[in-house]
């Protein structure tokens, strides 16, 4: 299994003045806010949860009515929240994870506004991807409750066990606690027979007996199958268990927690419940999912609305298998929500909502198991050889041996002499017929160009004029140029150049080992020179593509901006780079009013919106601009550890993982 790595994209609601304020306070692309108002009232949201939380038959395609509305509504909760930086920042960071050939892992931290955890968050839908986020395993939502106790994953020799609750109170509506325990055998079977999981169950579905059973063995997951509901008066979730005379007996996620807690082993927490998920309005942990995160529980998941038991089975039986394969939580139910889309069943693949408190998401740190490997032939059988005579070569190898001992012989003398006359050849050469001159390179100085650049308004840059043809020069075998070169204010050039005589210079250049893919041949010399430079980028990942930018330069430092990605980095004269999404269109103002000094500029558009509202204006560190912004058709590639830009005339941008860049 190829290992799976996230980047981190927290986003923090919480209450404003008007509404609510979205936050970015942590992801690849820096921080961002915008504040926002719910896109539908109470009673939409009322109707809403009604249509498509009770799963009925027929009513699962992804062409229903209760799908299409699933999606208009993930399609508004996503274009109310993610808009203006935030909506920049999230496409910045996903840019950011594909490069980096990694997932983004969307943290949604809701404790500054509990009454926002009723939302179904999991059918958020990005109308520019076209595709819900949680659908996929790149891009896994969870719910995140950031709490004091560290969280280290555990190692697990497998099989992962499994203890199962199963809760039929007599006073309940009817459930087939032996239809249920079968089909969950049914769903794990394969893994059970592997020797990936096991799954115990326990014979009483109380709390005493749950206690009982955890001082008697080592478990890693609880799974709880029955009825759950949501008390509107304690605002707080509770699991319908059983008593000592098998009656219902509601027990609130912080008892269940209490329970839970000393079993160091657990990590996980499955509660299929049919409002298992389910919240209050203010208390965070109110539900019986939060309430054991609380309790110290590192991942719970809870069902948000009633789940069938064909889309139960489904998610069973590829979660646990995602898990064994050594998935991180958050991408092993990215897996299952996967499957149970893939069954047609276009809505309940949201119904599981993933609490955590797992920084990474990996609350197992799996061993692989023996055995699982495909068994290799059998050994041939030893058979007892009686004592005689010493049993000769049959006469055709013995050719072949006779033959092929000259040969080698020959062949290693050859190798010998070969690797002498490499040594000390050149020298005895030199003794004989005295040195040869080497003739040198003839280096031509390109004559500085100052064009005159007129920008437009962006995102398209204003692409700067076409370079002129370099002067043309009569050289001489032998001789050097030496130029003299006047640009016109265009940035015509002209220029003659004069020879001298060459001074012939030995010299060797060392050869790197070659990557698979090829350097850009604008960054190829710089490339095979610079060895803490080919050290820090790595291998090219992509061939170089074109790529349409803006260049400003400043007083101590510069700006690039990237049509591609609408990112805007900032380049120090300290050797620092940061980045910053493009939030600049063209109902903003133009520029920020500054009087620049004499001589320099204030920047314009996007690099001014950075500028001002980032950098510190004119405080900046970086200081004014010293031109206008200039509109290229330059070119990119991306390495293995960073990435690099041309802007097709005379500068390359080298800007490396570890945020420092090269010019």
């Amino acid at each position: 299994m190829a290992e799976i790595n996230y980047l981190d994209f927290d986003l923090l609601v919480e209450r404003a003045a008007e509404g609510y304020r979205a936050r970015v306070v942590d992801s690849p692309a820096g921080q961002a806010s915008a504040t926002f108002s719910l896109p539908f009232s109470d009673l939409e949201l009322e109707n809403l949860l009604l249509r498509i939380g009770r799963p009925r038959r027929g009513l699962r395609r992804v062409d229903s009515p209760e799908v299409q509305a699933a999606r208009s509504f993930g399609e508004r909760l996503f274009t109310a929240v993610f808009h203006d930086e935030v909506r920049a920042s999230l496409r910045s960071s996903l840019d950011e994870a594909g490069r980096q050939d990694a997932g983004l892992r969307l943290r949604l931290r809701l404790t500054d506004a509990p009454e926002l955890l009723s939302l179904p968050w999991e059918y958020l839908y990005n109308p520019a991807l076209n595709r819900f986020l949680a659908l996929s395993a790149e891009t896994p939502l969870v719910r995140y409750l950031e709490l004091p106790e560290r969280i280290r994953p555990l190692a697990v020799a497998p099989p992962l066990r499994v203890l199962v609750m199963i809760s039929a109170p007599a006073d309940c509506p009817p459930l087939d606690v032996e239809r249920e325990w079968m089909k969950l055998n049914q769903a794990l079977g394969d893994l059970q027979q592997r020797g990936l999981v096991t799954v115990e169950r326990l014979d009483k579905a109380t709390l005493a007996a749950l206690q009982q059973q955890l001082r008697r063995g080592e478990y890693h997951v609880f799974h709880f199958i029955g009825h759950g509901a949501f008390d509107p008066q304690t605002q707080d979730g509770v699991l319908i268990l059983e008593d000592e005379a098998g009656r219902g007996r509601p027990v609130s996620g912080q008892d269940l927690g209490t329970i839970l807690h000393d079993e160091r082993t657990l990590r996980l927490a499955v509660l299929n419940a049919c409002e298992g998920g389910r919240t209050g309005r203010d208390d965070p942990f109110a539900g019986a999912a939060q309430s054991l995160v609380q309790q110290g529980i590192p991942a719970v998941i809870a069902m948000q609305f009633e789940i069938s038991d064909e889309a139960a089975a489904t998610f069973a039986r590829e979660f646990y298998a995602a898990i064994a394969d050594g998935y991180p939580v958050d991408a092993a139910l990215a897996e299952a929500r996967k499957a149970i889309f893939a069954q047609g069943n276009g809505l309940e693949w949201g119904t599981p909502v993933l609490y955590l408190r797992a920084p990474d998401g990996r609350i197992f740190d799996l061993a692989p198991v023996a055995g699982l490997k495909p068994p290799l032939p059998p050994p041939a059988k030893e058979q007892k050889v009686e004592a005689g005579p010493p049993v000769e070569p049959s006469p055709r190898l013995s050719s072949l041996m006779q033959n092929w001992r000259p040969r080698l012989i020959a062949l290693i003398a050859a190798v010998i002499v070969l690797a002498l006359v490499g040594l000390f050849g050149p020298r005895l050469v030199s003794q004989i017929i005295g040195p040869t001159p080497t003739p040198t390179s003839i280096p031509i100085t390109k004559p500085a160009v100052t064009p005159t650049h007129t920008s437009t308004a962006r995102p398209t840059p204003t692409t700067s004029p076409a370079a002129t043809p370099q002067p043309t020069s009569t050289l001489t075998p032998g001789v050097t140029a030496s130029p003299s070169a006047t640009a016109s204010p265009t940035g015509t050039e002209t220029g003659t150049a004069t020879a001298t005589q060459a001074t012939p210079t030995p010299s060797r250049t060392p050869t790197a080992t070659p990557c698979p893919l090829a350097v850009a041949s604008w960054l190829k010399t710089q490339y095979s020179r610079d060895s803490s430079l080919r050290a820090g980028l790595g291998c090219p990942v992509q061939a170089s593509r074109p790529a349409t930018l803006a260049v400003q330069h400043f007083q101590r430092g510069l700006m690039l901006w990237r049509k591609e990605t609408l990112q805007i980095y900032v380049l120090s004269d300290a050797g620092r780079w940061s980045v910053y999404g493009d939030t600049w269109d063209e109902t903003q103002p133009l520029s920020g009013g500054y009087t620049a000094p004499p001589g320099l500029f204030e920047p314009k558009r996007g690099f001014g919106k950075v500028w001002r509202e980032k950098l510190g204006g004119p405080d900046a560190a970086l200081g004014w601009a010293v031109e206008e912004e200039r509109g290229v058709d330059g070119e990119g590639q991306d390495f293995a550890r960073g990435i690099a830009f041309t802007d097709g005339q005379r500068e390359v941008f080298v800007l490396l993982n570890d945020k420092t860049w090269k010019h």
